[in-house]
C-alpha cells in the first residue's frame, strides 16, 4: 500500500497488533480528523 502526497509516494507497512485496526482505517480516521479540525490559513 502506498500513500501519495503530491509527487511523493510513501510505502506503508502494517506493524500493528493483530487485533488492532488496519492501517487503511487509521489513515481514514486521520483524514477525517484533519478535515474537521482544519484552520483557515487564507488570512481572511
Amino acid at each position: 500500500m502506498y500513500y501519495y502526497f503530491g509527487n511523493t509516494r510513501i510505502k506503508v507497512s502494517e506493524h500493528f497488533a493483530s487485533d488492532g485496526k488496519p492501517v487503511d482505517k487509521l489513515i481514514e480516521n486521520v483524514i477525517e480528523y484533519a478535515a474537521k479540525n482544519v484552520k483557515n490559513t487564507s488570512g481572511k
